[in-house]
């Protein structure tokens, strides 16, 4: 049985779980924009130039900053293959909505992490309850933390999905995957809630309001195009509780948001579990079991 509490218990120290801190003038963010490709056809002009989501034909069909790029090269009259396509007929506008909605998804082309284990990680846990509707658990987890199924097949593939992308890059190393997913076991109740009303701090690390604009415009100068920024303006707490972007935050806190921290602002991918768990938390606990029980319902699927 479980014996802490995610995020920390509502410690107000720096960082993910405290104040927001001003960003430096340098943030070390990587810009991307899509690499050019040899030079291809052009599809005749019929209707708005898009990303092309067909991934046995597109390479580049997961990455997401293609949707802005295919839409300029439309503006300028042309949508190369493979990395784009024309609409046949012109795009009904959508109907208006609260927010914006997510751009629909391709299913990731490889799988880094099966469902079934980030299941087995949160059955391992009597304490917090399910985070799939397919586990038998029926505990209802304790009181003042709003719960959700964040370990579900559509979370898993956007984890895949995060994991392979070129500005990640994780995808085949199973000792990053290990550290990352139980730091976010520990930080999210074993990924049953991103969300603890009495100090409104959300996501897969406990990040309190103050930091969420700052995360968001990491996102967007990680993968441009996508106006995080203003999506989780008008979202709230309801942003980091969408798998399209939930678990795009959390790397890029990992990438860069951690800079908030005194003495971080380190790709967390490639530290040491230790160092991981203070730029998240601004200083260090144990969470040495998290780690193990990943690592053992990874070992258990990789037979």
């Amino acid at each position: 049985m479980i014996a802490w509490r995610p995020f920390a218990i509502l410690l107000l120290a720096a960082g993910a779980h405290g104040t927001a801190a001003n960003a430096p003038e340098d943030n070390h963010v990587v810009q991307l924009s899509p690499a050019r490709a040899p030079s291809q056809p052009s599809v005749a002009a019929q209707g708005a130039c898009f990303r092309n989501l067909d991934c046995s034909a597109n390479p580049w069909c997961a990455q997401a900053n293609y949707d802005a790029w295919c839409a300029a090269q439309g503006a300028a009259g042309a949508c190369p293959l493979p990395q784009c396509v024309r609409a046949a007929t012109p795009t009904p506008s959508p109907s208006p909505s609260p927010w914006p909605a997510p751009s629909p998804r391709p299913s990731p082309a490889r799988e880094c992490v099966s469902q079934s284990v980030l299941a087995c990680i949160n059955d391992y846990s009597q304490y917090w309850p399910k985070c799939s509707l397919g586990q038998s658990k029926g505990n209802a987890g304790p009181g003042g933390y709003e719960f959700g199924h964040y370990c579900s097949q559509e979370w898993t593939d956007a984890l895949n999905e995060v994991l392979s992308d070129p500005v990640i890059d994780k995808c085949g190393d199973a000792n990053a995957i290990q550290k990352f997913l139980a730091q976010i076991a520990y930080e999210t109740g074993y990924y049953s809630t991103l969300y603890q009303p009495v100090d409104g701090g959300a996501g897969m690390i406990h990040m309190i309001p103050g930091n969420w604009p700052i995360n968001a415009a990491d996102m967007d100068s990680l993968w441009p195009g996508q106006d995080y920024a203003g999506k989780a303006t008008s979202m709230g707490k309801d942003f980091f509780q969408t798998a399209s972007y939930g678990w795009r935050s959390v790397a890029a806190w990992f990438k860069v948001t951690n800079r908030v921290i005194s003495g971080c602002g380190l790709d967390l991918f490639d530290q040491s579990y230790t160092t991981q768990t203070k730029c998240i938390l601004s200083r260090v606990v144990d969470r040495q079991e998290a780690y193990v029980v990943v690592g053992r319902c990874m070992a258990a699927s990789a037979r």
